[in-house]
């Protein structure tokens, strides 16, 4: 190959080279900052995925680090464990949980409320009596509690 030849093909390698240089370095730099975005993107997926396997799983504790976790399943089961004891407590069911104590109670205070008020009646009715019978009008003989 004749020296004329090999100058004028490195000459248009050159010019080609150079014509193309800048948008081929904007593609290269562009489609670096991509691939970096991407990669950004797939490592928080990643993460996420994790801790979306951690959670529904479960993890074992790391000793003396951290104590041991349940799954999601497990713990599910465990919430609706104490649930149904909440229900159990909290609704009428033949005596045995708090609301029956209460409206137990309740009943009993009103009871106890209305012989009080009987109980309350007749004395009443013996002090007036018995400030009849001793001559003292029924304000004198019958002393309010203060």
């Amino acid at each position: 190959m004749p020296l004329d030849t090999l100058i004028t093909i490195l000459s248009v390698t050159a010019a080609v080279t150079a014509a193309f240089y800048g948008p081929l370095k904007d593609l290269l730099v562009h489609s670096t900052k991509k691939h970096k975005e991407e990669e950004i993107i797939r490592t928080r997926r990643d993460e996420l995925t994790d801790r979306m396997h951690r959670d529904w799983f479960g993890e074992p504790g790391v000793e003396g680090v951290s104590p041991p976790r349940a799954g999601i399943l497990f713990r599910m089961a465990n919430i609706e464990a104490h649930l149904t004891t909440i229900d159990h407590e909290v609704n009428f069911n033949g005596g045995k949980s708090i609301k029956d104590a209460v409206h137990r109670t309740d009943q009993a205070v009103a009871d106890v409320a209305g012989k009080l008020d009987t109980h309350l009646g007749r004395s009443r009715e013996f002090q007036e009596r018995v400030a009849d019978k001793l001559g003292a009008g029924p304000t004198d003989a019958i002393r309010r509690p203060v």
